[in-house]
Parts: C-alpha cells; structure tokens; sequence
C-alpha cells in the first residue's frame, strides 16, 4: 500500500497531502527544481500548520528526491527478473540510483557479465518495485482489494479435496462455532466503520490492538475497516461478531498465494446460514487483518484453497 500511495511521514491531514502532492506533481510535469518546490512546500506548511521533525533543507529534500525517483521509476519499468521486484530504484531515502538495461552487444563491448547473485540490496522499508506499482492500473488495483481477497488469488492451487478435508455441506453443527449475533446494517460506510470497530474493541485511542491464533500474532488495525466493509450493500458490517471467533477458533487456515505474495485465509464455521472467511496478508513487519467475508458452505468450499497449514 505503501507503494501505490503518496506519503509524506508525519503529514497526517489529506489537505497537506493533497497540497504536497500537487507540488512534486509539479514538479515531475514542469521540471520544476528543488527550489521552486521549497516555496511550494512552506505554503503548504504554513497554511495547515504542519510542525515536521527535522531541517528544513533535509526535510524537502527527502520529499523531493525520493517522490521524483519513485515516479520516474515507474516510467523506466520494463522488465520482469524477480531481483528487481524487491529492489528496483529507489530502493532508500534519497536514493539517486538508476535502471538502464544494456543489449547483449553492449555488455560485451564494456566486458560485463550478468550476475547470479539475487541477494537483496534494497534498505528496508523499500523492498518493493515502485515502478511496476506505478504502471498498473489504479482502478484494477481497487477492484482487486474489494474482492474481499477473492479476485486476486493466483488459480490453480490446491483445494480442500486435495488435503482429504470434507465438504462443508457435511460437516455436522456440533463441529461448528455457535454463530454470534448479527448485527443490524448501517445507514452509511462511517457509520458501518463504527460498528466494526466497536466490534473489535477499537477506538480512536487504541486504533490497533492483536489476537493470538493457532498459528500466529494478527493484528487489528481501524485505518483498514472502511476498506472492509467497502461494498456497501453487502453491508458485512452485520457480520462483525464473527471477526474474532473466526481468527481464535478457526475450522482451517490455508496458506493463499496471491498476485503480490501470500495472505493467509481463516476459514469459520458457524451454526446456522453464514460462515466466515477473514483473510489475513502477511507483511514483513507480521500479519494483519485485511478483509473479511460471510459466505454459505458451497461458496466457502471455493475459497479453501492453498496450503492447508491448520486443520481443526
């Protein structure tokens, strides 16, 4: 997410974002220099009153070149070798780095030979391709992350068949979680954020807190629930409830790789009409719930697939 957004450490507000952003934009479409950016960047400031840690000469500078880099990065993308999906440039704060890709005439000419060593060179933090991030398509990207953890899953993995699991069509109600209360639907998405976070145990306070499950330490995290409940007339919202129990008490976990690495899928299961998937992606720094569906036992069948690394 980090790399498909325009961030600023510390610059919270989206008016300051959307100003700052405006003026490396500027920048990239007009040539602008470092200079003319600095004034952008003091009216910024001042008009929300913005208080950042450090000089002012670093601070702008960091901005400046690494959102440039980042950019034009994007317009230099061309190739696919795994190396540069984790450490293609800008791969640090105010990385001056390059890509340029050579023919073969070429590296014979200057007696260069191509390297088998893959090992990461990227600093932490920037162990992504900001440059394919930059080329595709912004509302594909939306589309995929709404699809509940669906759309994006890389076909052809194994299913609950393969691991001898049974069809949750026959699985009796005494093996299955009592199934919590469904809440009612929300008159709006703040409105469904709320009931969520209530939910959860969340509040302004406490935007993150973690739940320990048989097989690791996920983390709840408020900023990503509008995404959750996104689809608005599904209102999953009602479904609250069945969050934590799904997580803690779960009837399998599959390990799901997915376009842009894996996520892991809690499969619950409940007595009555629902059961529940919540999907979990894993980042470097650990896991983290990012969204969550209800679904019957023949459309939770579909969704078991991957390696199955917790069976109940």
């Amino acid at each position: 997410m980090h790399s498909r957004a325009f961030v600023v450490a510390g610059a919270m507000k989206p008016e300051l974002l959307s100003d700052l952003r405006a003026a490396v934009d500027k920048a990239i479409s007009e040539g602008t220099t470092i200079t003319d950016f600095r004034k952008d960047f003091d009216s910024a400031v001042k008009k929300y009153g913005w208080s950042y840690k450090g000089q002012r000469g670093w601070r702008t500078g960091v901005i400046f070149n690494t959102n440039l880099s980042v950019a034009y990065a994007a317009g230099r993308f061309r190739q696919d070798d795994p190396f540069w999906q984790r450490n293609f440039p800008p791969n640090g704060f105010n990385c001056r780095c390059t890509v340029r890709s050579l023919s073969e005439r070429e590296m014979t000419r200057d007696g260069l030979e191509v390297s088998e060593d893959r090992r990461n060179i990227a600093d932490e933090g920037f162990e992504t391709n900001p440059g394919e991030w930059g080329l595709r398509d912004k509302k594909a990207l939306l589309s995929e992350e709404a699809g509940a953890g669906v759309i994006s899953a890389v076909p052809g993995q194994r299913t609950f068949e393969d691991f001898g699991r049974p069809d949750l069509r026959q699985v009796p109600e005494e093996a299955r979680l009592q199934s919590p209360e469904l809440l009612p639907a929300a008159a709006s998405r703040a409105e469904a954020v709320g009931v969520v976070m209530n939910s959860l145990g969340l509040t302004e306070k406490m935007p993150i807190r973690t739940v320990e499950t048989p097989v690791e330490t996920v983390a709840l995290d408020r900023t990503l629930i509008s995404h959750m409940v996104a689809k608005e007339l599904e209102a999953r919202e009602r479904f609250a409830n069945f969050i934590i129990p799904s997580l803690e008490t779960p009837f399998e976990v599959y390990l799901t790789r997915y376009d842009d690495g894996f996520r892991r899928r809690y499969i619950g299961l409940f007595t009555g009409k629902y059961n529940f998937l919540s999907v979990v992606r894993i980042n470097k720094d650990g896991s983290i719930l990012w969204n969550v569906m209800e679904a019957t036992d023949k459309r939770m069948n579909k969704l078991r697939v991957g390696e199955l690394i917790w069976p109940k």
